[in-house]
């Protein structure tokens, strides 16, 4: 099975801060402002659950489906979850799987991807992008945290995301040869970026993207 993590779901968080920093946090952390209240929220591909405990704390969200493919790392969140304070009233609905178990008459207000896009080959890539998007509710946001490969002009930084793909080649089968050019794709799609934010020298990003 390609993408999985299940491996080295019990290490992801604290190996990702040993690398990053708090970066791959806070790329994710600064798009939670964007949301609106009593929206409808897809995460998915969300790991650990980190990111699900954050936003019950900061946002005022009505549902949120959690879709993960890794059973460890859904295990995780769910235990997570469970010992997390949280709003009585926000829905939380964990679901294992990809983007083939959204239902067809699923929509979101917000779909949440952190760290998800960069797993996929292109062909992949926006067959993924495609699904999700038409899951999304026309003026609903599409929020981004990922790699910015483009932007690794230095020797240090371009050997650091090839060792990184190969990693978890090694470690999690991962599809994607090298890290896709993100924005790019979302150029296939009538969404609008209203705003964007570096982190890491610039090889992290977070995005907000509206659907026209």
């Amino acid at each position: 099975m390609q993408n999985n993590f299940n491996f080295v779901a019990p290490f992801y968080d604290p190996l990702a801060k040993l690398i990053f920093g708090s970066s791959i946090q806070n790329s994710q952390t600064w798009l939670l402002p964007f949301i609106p209240q009593n929206a409808t929220v897809l995460i998915i591909g969300g790991g650990t659950g980190w990111i699900l405990e954050e936003m019950l704390k900061q946002t005022n969200v009505s549902r949120i489906l959690y879709l993960e493919a890794s059973e460890k790392m859904l295990e995780q969140s769910q235990k997570r979850y469970a010992k997390s304070p949280r709003k009585s009233a926000v829905k939380v609905e964990f679901r294992l799987g990809t983007e083939q178990e959204l239902k067809r008459e699923e929509t979101f207000d917000v779909v949440f991807t952190g760290f998800l896009l960069d797993l996929f080959q292109p062909e992949n890539l926006q067959l993924l992008m495609h699904k999700l998007y038409t899951h999304l509710k026309p003026a609903g946001l599409w929020l981004l945290a990922d790699f910015a490969p483009q932007n690794a002009t230095r020797y240090w930084q371009k050997s650091l995301l090839k060792s990184m793909v190969l990693f978890f080649k090694l470690t999690a089968n991962l599809q994607a040869n090298r890290l896709p050019e993100i924005e790019k794709a979302f150029e296939k799609f009538p969404l609008v970026q209203k705003q964007k934010k570096h982190f890491y020298h610039d090889l992290i990003f977070g995005a907000v993207y509206l659907k026209r």
